[in-house]
């Protein structure tokens, strides 16, 4: 406790340290404290095969859960389905084999999801799913549609291929 206060170091004793020194509000720098911790990752496992229209079987979901709504989504998604971000680095192969994964009959190559690194809890409108691979259009989608309703000053996010997808996203 002494040290998550910086009272650790106290010049004159542990024994000196004043009553309420070791509280919240006696900490003068608590920026780090209210920090968002961020986890994204994909699971290319889970595949979904197109077996039918989405008018004969609409979603059950509307993004009032943890996926996002559907329509917005895929609108998003085709409106930049001409954007193309380079790739800086080799060896991801998330990113280098997204194109040459058959996509034969499937409507979904797996689903994307950003999550409380601290708590591992899924935040609302953070999952989607991935139409050809590991695209940046889809992560830009869900990383601000997981954040858009948290006031953070501060965002601390870990992804594989982060030194790839933080280069150009505030474009």
């Amino acid at each position: 406790m002494l040290k998550r206060a910086g009272q650790e170091h106290n010049p004159t004793g542990v024994d000196n340290t004043k009553e309420g020194a070791c509280t919240d509000k006696a900490q003068k720098n608590k920026e780090w404290f209210y920090t968002l911790f961020v986890t994204i990752n994909a699971n290319f496992h889970l595949k979904w095969k197109i077996n039918s229209k989405d008018e004969l079987d609409p979603s059950l979901n509307r993004g009032w859960s943890y996926f996002v709504e559907e329509l917005s989504y895929k609108l998003y998604l085709r409106d930049q389905s001409n954007s193309s971000r380079g790739y800086i680095c080799s060896g991801h192969n998330a990113i280098n084999g997204a194109d040459t994964k058959s996509t034969v009959g499937l409507a979904a190559m797996g689903t994307r999801i950003v999550c409380c690194a601290h708590h591992e809890m899924k935040f609302a409108g953070s999952v989607g799913d991935l139409q050809k691979g590991e695209r940046y259009v889809n992560m830009d989608y869900l990383f601000f549609s997981a954040l858009r309703n948290m006031p953070v000053k501060h965002i601390n996010v870990s992804y594989d291929i982060i030194c790839q997808w933080e280069c150009h996203l505030w474009e």
